[in-house]
């Protein structure tokens, strides 16, 4: 299985976008992403890619966003990384 690093990207780019739109302003976005994953077109696209695109509301993008912040910085915290990386 290959990783399509360009897909993950996309994916929290557009959980970030969950996160931080109104309800008002995210449901329509989400209505017209999910119509999009469903075009045969983009189906064949993404299956071609090796990418499997589960769509989810706005707030499970949201809660799946903030999981993986806290993840990152519980690893963080146990690597003792630094809060600030120095300036070179």
């Amino acid at each position: 299985m290959k990783t399509n690093f360009a897909a993950i990207a996309l994916g929290f780019a557009l959980a970030w976008t969950a996160a931080l739109t109104s309800p008002a302003q995210a449901q329509p976005l989400n209505r017209e992403i999910k119509a999009a994953l469903d075009s045969p077109d983009v189906k064949k696209r993404l299956f071609d890619l090796n990418i499997d695109a589960t769509p989810s509301t706005p707030e499970q993008s949201a809660n799946l966003l903030n999981a993986e912040i806290r993840r990152g910085s519980e690893a963080t915290v146990r690597a003792k990384m630094p809060a600030k990386i120095p300036a070179q």
